[in-house]
């Protein structure tokens, strides 16, 4: 059992620098990623996933047009509606952050953050066609028109963003 255990001071001194010299580069790199990471939070490249251009467009929609509801609320001085759409407009920014946000250390999982990136992408797609549903059924509530509005599973993201749209248009000609 002793002859395995040999003491060679050098030999450690030597191993340990090589380690230092080897980690030290990957720990500036890694220092820098998320660095950059925290600068570009807001713009649409990222090292971790690519933003789908329709989402975000998606969501620049539904801010004007939640912009503009609140905007027709508040001349109706209508103050519950005006929570709602107010809580709406917390909730769509939540989720929109939830969106464009990554963190840098998903690069490292591999298969396990392309699959959680589709599982987030599935739920905020989900919850943003919740709050379009509402802000639709509010706008059609305040141009007073009596449409069904449980219509909407055959209906894309898209067509209920253009027809609450319309609603808006024809609730500021009103």
């Amino acid at each position: 059992m002793k002859k395995f255990k040999v003491h060679n001071p050098v030999r450690d001194v030597l191993l340990a620098i090589a380690l230092i010299l080897l980690v030290k580069p990957a720990l500036h790199l890694s220092a820098r990623r998320l660095r950059d990471n925290e600068q570009s939070a807001q713009s649409t490249s990222f090292a971790v996933h690519e933003l789908d251009p329709q989402m975000v467009q998606a969501f620049e929609q539904a801010k004007a047009q939640l912009n503009g509801a609140i905007a027709l609320t508040r001349k109706q001085n209508d103050s519950g509606e005006l929570k709602r759409l107010e809580q709406l407009s917390d909730d769509l920014a939540a989720i929109e952050k939830k969106y464009t946000r990554n963190s840098p250390g998903m690069m490292f999982l591999g298969p396990f953050a392309s699959a959680s990136i589709v599982l987030k992408e599935l739920e905020v797609e989900e919850k943003l066609n919740e709050i379009v549903d509402q802000l639709g059924t509010s706008l059609q509530r305040s141009t007073q028109k009596t449409t069904s509005t449980n219509s909407h599973e055959s209906e894309t993201l898209a067509s209920r963003l253009q027809k609450n749209q319309r609603l808006l248009e024809a609730s500021k000609l009103a």
